[in-house]
């Protein structure tokens, strides 16, 4: 993993200080590049090795059974995330700050309030430190929920758009995409691992290959595995994916209208520099959202 992270670094560098500097997006300096390249190494040591001993150390004392052990561990690890990383993680990236008082925050409060959707709190965040794209997103689970702006969506966008794409992700909450998509990670996780026992116990897969049946070795072969079939599986979670966000988009419409709902969207795939017309069948198989 580490090799591989090095190996991609110039790409991500290029991608930032050259392919998005060209088209005026990109506000990272090389230092705040390099500082978060490192602190996502620090996270990913601090919890994926430690995840990785516990697997195998599970793998050795209960050679039968460890597989839904590891599984119900990496469920619970899933949803504490959906807390931890809101409050600890993000916040080690960015700056998080409530938002001020006023026209936007009194219209976002009374939609939330007209929905039924109970957070901890509105919350802009300094995108503009990074990049000139624009987002908003809500994040957390149960009443750990906070509803997050970028300061370059408040700044490009009419509060009429705002709201509509405020209203576009409360759809999400109301139709209870959250909870599927923990669902279907639930899914696949099961798979994985059940694929992982049978890879680690019967020694077949490693000796189609010709490989020691060693642990180390079933875990890398399988990684590299799952790309591929992770890509024969893209065109079926793409078009859950824009299932969800249809839903959403209609939620909105319903509660605020069609126009702004138009306005915004056309605006964020404008300013974003994305295409309004996609080729149909390239959409088909990759996008996660619905083509503007």
């Amino acid at each position: 993993t580490l090799i591989g992270h090095f190996l991609e670094l110039p790409f991500s560098y290029f991608n930032a200080f050259s392919l998005e500097e060209k088209f005026g997006f990109n506000r990272l300096t090389p230092k705040t590049f390099i500082l978060d390249e490192a602190k996502s190494l620090a996270l990913t040591a601090t919890i994926a090795v430690p995840a990785l001993y516990a697997m195998f150390a599970l793998l050795r004392a209960l050679p039968d059974s460890w597989w839904l052990f590891a599984w119900v561990a990496f469920m619970g690890l899933t949803l504490a995330m959906t807390v931890i990383y809101p409050t600890v993680i993000a916040p080690m990236f960015n700056k998080f700050t409530p938002m001020t008082e006023g026209d936007t925050k009194s219209r976002m409060e009374a939609l939330l309030e007209k929905c039924g959707f109970e957070s901890k709190g509105l919350y802009v965040m300094d995108a503009s430190t990074r990049s000139t794209h624009g987002n908003a997103y809500f994040s957390g689970f149960s009443k750990a929920k906070r509803i997050v702006f970028f300061d370059t969506l408040l700044e490009k966008h009419s509060l009429e758009e705002i709201e509509s794409i405020l209203a576009h992700e409360l759809g999400h909450f109301k139709y209870g995409h959250v909870r599927q998509m923990i669902l279907q990670s639930a899914i696949v996780a099961f798979v994985g691992f059940a694929a992982l026992y049978w890879a680690f116990s019967s020694g077949d897969f490693t000796g189609w290959f010709g490989l020691p049946n060693d642990p180390g070795v079933v875990l890398t072969a399988l990684m590299l595995a799952q790309e591929p079939i992770a890509h024969l599986l893209k065109p079926l979670l793409s078009g859950r994916s824009r299932k969800a966000e249809f839903e959403a988009d209609d939620f909105a419409r319903q509660i605020v209208g069609k126009e702004p709902m138009i306005a915004a969207l056309t605006r964020l795939t404008r300013d974003n520099l994305a295409s309004l017309t996609p080729d149909p069948l390239y959409a088909r198989f990759y996008f996660s959202h619905p083509p503007v």
